[in-house]
């Protein structure tokens, strides 16, 4: 049986946790919390598909957690939909303002709220090929002069390169670098809201997501060429980044990337060595 969808339920109140638990539960796999410092530690490390944040009162503060997702880049992703008690213009002014993706209030049904949950969750398609075109494939972050952006760009190209090694640690990336590990955590965390460790764990799965999304491998073959160190590891990280099986991801989908050759895209990933490169992947398919 394939694991449900994580969605992540935001409410003070126990009573209003408890009856939008109960309309999410028969589709959806819901983490519920009271504050939302207990949701982000949880988020961050749970991947979820869908934020739902039912928003109390009305201060300047009630937009936090929508503006902290928009803000890092682990969580930039994740679709977010508030419930609010009153719908009005100022409301959704400040929604917008802060990266809310949709409102419903409170007193919205739960066909309502079922329906704007699965909108949602299914754009999150184009979120994950973001996500892999922004860690894996852009080989140019720009053109300013800054020392940051050569940082970037450097271990950018130093975790693509390497991607495949399934030994591969956070002090080789820090020795690649010439920083020190602690040195090397504070930097990218300051920059891009990862560890080192997550920050390579992103670009293994965003690979592997593109990989298989586009038909460049069978499940096995991808977790290999990610640098997976067993298929069952692979499986439970990647349901627990997207909340798929990755069976389903390579069964299913449309192949979207056809005219984009498997040499070159094994180039890019430094899928190099003794890998053989199946003969069908290139026969042009009908």
């Amino acid at each position: 049986m394939l694991p449900k969808t994580i969605v992540v339920l935001v409410d003070s109140y126990t009573a209003g946790r408890l009856k939008f638990k109960n309309y999410l539960n028969p589709s959806y796999r819901v983490l519920d919390f009271a504050s939302e410092e207990a949701a982000w530690s949880r988020m961050l490390k749970t991947g979820p598909a869908l934020l739902v944040h039912v928003i109390r009162g009305s201060g300047p503060d009630r937009w936090n957690l929508v503006r902290q997702v928009r803000s890092h880049s682990q969580l930039t992703y994740l679709p977010v939909l508030g419930i609010v008690e009153a719908l009005d213009s100022l409301t959704r002014l400040q929604s917008l303002e802060a990266g809310m993706d949709q409102l419903l209030e409170s007193v919205c049904s739960r066909e309502l709220l079922l329906i704007a949950a699965e909108r949602l969750r299914n754009g999150l398609e184009s979120a994950y090929h973001y996500s892999y075109r922004r860690f894996l494939l852009e080989d140019k972050f720009g053109q300013l002069p800054s020392e940051d952006e050569r940082f970037l760009v450097k271990i950018h190209e130093y975790v693509r390169r390497n991607l495949p090694k399934v030994d591969l640690q956070v002090g080789d990336l820090a020795e690649a670098m010439a920083m020190s590990p602690s040195q090397l955590d504070r930097r990218l965390q300051r920059l891009k809201g990862l560890t080192p460790k997550q920050y390579i764990s992103e670009h293994r799965l965003c690979a592997a997501y593109h990989l298989l999304s586009t038909k460049k491998g069978n499940v096995s073959e991808v977790s290999a060429w990610t640098g997976f160190k067993s298929l069952s590891y692979f499986s439970t990280r990647f349901s627990e980044r997207f909340s798929t099986n990755p069976s389903v991801v390579r069964e299913n989908r449309e192949n979207i990337d056809d005219q984009a050759p498997w040499q070159e895209m094994a180039s890019r990933l430094g899928l190099t060595g003794p890998i053989q490169i199946p003969a069908h992947y290139s026969r042009k398919r009908n």
